[in-house]
């Protein structure tokens, strides 16, 4: 697994998911894996939608449509052949994950966005999206930064690190 987690919201993990779908897919069967992690009066920072953490402990979703803006979707198109989405209440994360490495296989090749499965899972590469003018760091990122394999500076737009050094073998994710 290739996790990408960011300093701050609205940072650019979806735009850097999409780039390295995009660039793994044509020889690689890539699944994409968003979760989003609901900490008490956190609902406000996150759309509800359809999916509601205060009724469920947590909901796994599968992405199959190709039109929209969400950022599954945007995933999907970018190349994935399998997307999921999960939203869980932070204390059901390790339930949660484990329900979904009973859909998809763990050695399934997969980049997934999350700043706290890092708390419980150490993937074969952890990024972690950091603004180039950073005015506040979630303080789940200021845990994890010292776990990071690359710290990647993003000016809002694009990106400010080289990351096409990062590689998949056989033997996994790995920087070059």
């Amino acid at each position: 697994m290739l996790m990408i987690g960011g300093a701050s919201r609205n940072i650019g993990k979806t735009e850097l998911s999409c780039t390295l779908i995009n660039k793994f897919c044509p020889t690689n069967k890539i699944i994409g894996l968003k979760v989003c992690s609901i900490y008490p009066d956190d609902n406000k920072f996150h759309r509800t939608g359809e999916i509601s953490v205060e009724e469920n402990n947590f909901t796994i979703i599968e992405e199959t449509r190709i039109t929209g803006s969400k950022d599954t979707i945007r995933m999907k198109n970018a190349g994935a052949s399998r997307i999921f989405y999960i939203r869980v209440k932070d204390n059901y994360l390790e339930e949660a994950i484990n329900k979904f490495f009973k859909i998809v296989n763990p050695k399934s090749i997969i980049i997934c966005e999350s700043n706290s499965l890092r708390r419980l899972i150490k993937p074969g590469l952890f990024l972690i999206i950091k603004s180039e003018y950073p005015k506040h760091i979630k303080e789940s990122a200021k845990q994890l930064m010292k776990n990071a394999d690359m710290i990647i500076i993003s000016d809002g737009k694009s990106f400010k690190t080289d990351f096409s050094h990062i590689v998949f073998s056989t033997k996994g994710w790995k920087l070059s």
